[in-house]
């Protein structure tokens, strides 16, 4: 939309954050809550890395927190 831009949209880092911990899940259960938090801009010159971590293995859920970096500076956080 904005070809002059190079900043990353925020809903591009919330998805590829939420696919990521996704990946991660042992059983298939839907998104019920999420807590996110921009640390600093992202720009579209290099890669975004997304790290999870599994907090929680329950019965009835599983709790992820995942952390998005780029040139190892950490542009935002989440857990799910």
């Amino acid at each position: 939309v904005y070809p002059y831009r190079t900043s990353v949209f925020g809903g591009q880092i919330i998805g590829s954050a939420i696919y990521a911990a996704q990946l991660t899940l042992t059983r298939n259960q839907p998104l019920h809550s999420l807590h996110s938090y921009f640390l600093s801009a992202a720009d579209n010159s290099s890669a975004i890395t997304y790290k999870v971590k599994r907090l929680r293995e329950g019965h009835s859920f599983q709790a992820r927190s995942v952390t998005a970096l780029q040139d190892d500076k950490i542009v935002f956080e989440c857990e799910m």
